[in-house]
């Protein structure tokens, strides 16, 4: 399966005509490689054994931002609060996905400019959701429903890709199609896990739980990071198309993010740097704290407009941090 199809079924929530939520999306794309098992915090996890006398941890989180209802109203209108860190600049207008026992699409409603003054701050108070049902939301809504963007992937132009989720999607496609890579190479392998995360907008919590048994030799987390835009400097945000964003932080091995710099040279990978001076914000720092200690390395994968519907990515970054992974792997045995 190719990149496009790869990340368009993760980010694609209504693909088919019916809602798939992403984890079943994903079991199913794993089979090839192990079957996986979830565990009580909604964490994928899948193990190969491998002939090779090393065990890799490749590691990626799938959940998205969103909203979760807090009360249906006497109209039928939806109140909710953020969860995870949802822009609200871009809510208001957007549509919807509310993921009730039968989800079903509604739009965001705000104030209307004319009878709002220019210099009023939207707050979350200010957001609700109207099903176009009226007093039968109650019926179908109950507070705690969970809310996500209803947008359907599409491509834009020169290799660019445009969905929402792409944090971390992103991510989650890079490692399946360097599984891909890996089982077609036909060559001996160390033992892989991966490990496909919940929560980590919430704080990083599936990380934690999902790789707390896991006792492999090093970890490698792949997530998305900012790319440069309009608006956005430089140093702080990689450029589209230029490849992934090593990070080199002083939670990160030094020496596996030196490893994946020579691994990228030698194989004519592109790649850029992402220097860090605390922590990471990502899943890589909470592997580093495993059990005893585990050497974690980090890929992050530029996309604009992070945290809206309309998260953009070039497909060749995702791709090059595939083969970056692959080749990674494929020399582990050199490790000591």
């Amino acid at each position: 399966m190719d990149i496009e199809k790869i990340l368009f079924e993760l980010c694609d929530d209504l693909a088919g005509g019916s809602y798939v939520p992403v984890w079943n999306k994903a079991r199913n794309l794993l089979n090839f490689f192990s079957p996986a098992k979830t565990d009580a915090l909604g964490n994928l996890r899948a193990t190969r054994p491998g002939e090779l006398p090393m065990h890799i941890l490749l590691e990626a989180h799938l959940d998205e931002i969103g909203l979760v209802v807090t009360e249906v109203d006497e109209h039928g209108f939806l109140r909710v609060a953020k969860c995870g860190g949802v822009d609200l600049r871009v809510l208001p207008g957007a549509r919807m996905l509310i993921l009730a026992d039968k989800p079903l699409p509604g739009v965001v409603c705000v104030m209307p400019p004319h009878l709002s003054a220019e210099s009023e701050k939207l707050s979350i108070d200010d957001i609700y959701i109207d099903t176009g049902l009226g007093e039968k939301a109650k019926s179908r809504v109950s507070p705690g429903t969970v809310v996500v963007h209803n947008q359907r992937p599409k491509r834009l132009a020169t290799g660019l890709l445009t969905a929402k989720s792409l944090d971390n999607r992103v991510g989650g496609a890079a490692v399946l199609y360097a599984l891909e890579l890996l089982v077609s190479s036909k060559k001996p392998l160390p033992t892989i896990t991966v490990l496909l995360s919940n929560h980590e907008e919430l704080g990083n919590r599936g990380a934690q739980t999902g790789s707390f048994d896991i006792k492999s030799d090093m970890a490698v987390c792949i997530d998305a990071t900012f790319g440069c835009d309009k608006n956005v400097t430089s140093v702080k945000s990689g450029e589209l198309g230029q490849g992934p964003m090593i990070g080199i932080a002083p939670v990160l091995s030094r020496l596996l993010s030196d490893k994946m710099m020579k691994i990228a040279g030698r194989h004519n990978i592109k790649y850029q740097l992402e220097i860090m001076a605390n922590g990471t914000g990502t899943n890589a720092e909470t592997l580093a704290m495993t059990g005893e200690g585990l050497y974690s390395t980090l890929l992050s994968i530029p996309i604009k407009n992070m945290h809206t519907a309309v998260e953009v990515v070039d497909e060749e970054d995702i791709e090059n941090t595939a083969k970056l992974l692959f080749s990674f792997v494929m020399e582990a045995k050199n490790e000591n």
